[in-house]
């Protein structure tokens, strides 16, 4: 997410109209999906390119502070857009990724070996 954040465009996929729905008002439900999502925004404060509030409103949208340590949003004060070698340089970065698991369920969990395909009959 690059300072907002817009549900798909549809067929128009012209830069102009990706463009312009970037800059649509974040809606909790264009963002429900990743609701259950561990995520962490970072911006930069001085940012000309992307509007800092951009990430402001996907944070809000998300959940905000109910969600705890799953949403964060660190604005880097003195950063402006480029500011991705700053934030891979941040220890505490690694140590909140590592202290997610993707939790990974299989298509035929549930099955008995006899309904599965290739066992049983």
């Amino acid at each position: 997410i690059c300072g907002g954040y817009s549900p798909p465009a549809g067929n128009d996929l012209r830069l102009s109209a990706l463009l312009a729905r970037a800059k649509d008002p974040v809606k909790p439900k264009d963002v429900a999906a990743l609701r259950g999502l561990p995520v962490w925004l970072f911006h930069g404060a001085k940012d000309k390119q992307v509007d800092v509030n951009g990430s402001k409103a996907v944070y809000e949208a998300l959940g905000g502070r109910s969600r705890g340590e799953d949403l964060k949003l660190k604005i880097l004060e003195d950063g402006s857009h480029m500011i991705w070698g700053g934030v891979y340089r941040m220890p505490e970065l690694y140590t909140w990724l590592l202290s997610h698991r993707r939790v990974c369920v299989r298509a035929d969990a549930g099955r008995t070996d006899a309904a599965r395909p290739g066992r049983g009959r």
